[in-house]
């Protein structure tokens, strides 16, 4: 084996102690041997053998492998880096906002908006905020009000078992006087049987609950034909969200790209939603990489490039 050789597959052996020994300190239990071994398409025998220098087989294959993977972890920590959710939009102050009230005062709140506008970072960052003090439901498509009921039942410590009756019967005596917060998104998913169970629990629990969804959820609180003021007079607080604003979107542009100067008038006007927007900013500096561009000089026509790689 050539030298060279030899002293790259070196380099990239203590690359990657390196960068697992990193993350166990930072206790990040998705970065272990065995998930980097999962990464590379090979056994974790096969990895441990390598990074003790017994490895019998294509040892500048696999440390051509690990330099990739390397490089890929890099890009997804400096995009993530690019734009955190939980940056201070207006959306997710208003989120927050709402969360607040319904927390302090026990109230039924209302979050709607369309997809990708911060409604889920407002949430999240909520909780960070207020550790164990909030329960947090993501609902999924085909949810009912019993399996609702048991996901609430695991979230306050229960066991999530038994009749959905039961587990109202515990979850309710769990949370009574406790002032804790029930957030739970996606809530356009529930039937109306589950939205019911929601009020239900706010009722006799006395906890404040937060709903967040698509603007759909405002006409299943509601009914069709306005049928459900049982349920919808109990809000108290609610909130319809916009896309982002001008002022947004230069925030989220200059903190990717500190130099941007007016560049994210140029983003303003191909998107002013959040989720996109995070989008069209990772590809326009994928687009400025591979073409050898410094991230201080992506201009427009980067962004009229990257532009064809996103859904808007």
């Amino acid at each position: 084996m050539k030298k060279d050789n030899t002293t790259y597959i070196t380099e990239q052996r203590d690359r990657l102690k390196d960068y697992i020994d990193r993350h166990n300190e930072e206790n990040d239990l998705r970065v272990s041997g065995n998930a980097v071994s999962r990464s590379l398409g090979i056994s974790g025998s096969q990895l441990s053998q390598f990074m003790n220098k017994k490895y019998t087989g294509d040892n500048l294959g696999l440390a051509k492998k690990i330099n990739a993977f390397l490089k890929r972890q890099k890009e997804r920590v400096d995009y993530n880096d690019i734009l955190q959710e939980i940056l201070s939009t207006k959306n997710v102050q208003r989120v927050m906002n709402i969360a607040r009230i319904c927390h302090i005062e026990g109230e039924i709140g209302v979050v709607t908006g369309e997809a990708g506008i911060s409604k889920t970072s407002g949430l999240k960052k909520y909780i960070s905020e207020n550790p164990g003090s909030g329960i947090f439901i993501e609902v999924v498509p085909g949810m009912s009000a019993k399996i609702l009921m048991t996901e609430i039942s695991k979230a306050v410590g229960l066991a999530g078992e038994g009749t959905q009756y039961t587990m109202f019967g515990e979850v309710k005596d769990k949370l009574k006087n406790s002032g804790r917060l029930i957030i739970v998104d996606e809530a356009e998913h529930l039937p109306v049987s589950a939205l019911e169970l929601l009020r239900r629990i706010h009722d006799l629990a006395g906890v404040g609950i937060l709903i967040c969804g698509l603007p759909k959820l405002l006409t299943n609180l509601r009914g069709k034909k306005n049928d459900f003021k049982q349920l919808y007079s109990r809000v108290g607080v609610k909130a319809e969200l916009k896309d982002l604003e001008q002022d947004d979107v230069k925030m989220l542009v200059q903190s990717a790209i500190p130099s941007s100067n007016g560049l994210y008038k140029h983003f303003y006007r191909r998107t002013q939603n959040g989720r996109t927007l995070s989008k069209l900013i990772k590809r326009s500096i994928q687009v400025a990489q591979v073409n050898s561009v410094d991230i201080d000089d992506i201009d427009e026509t980067v962004i009229e490039k990257a532009k064809q790689y996103v859904m808007i």
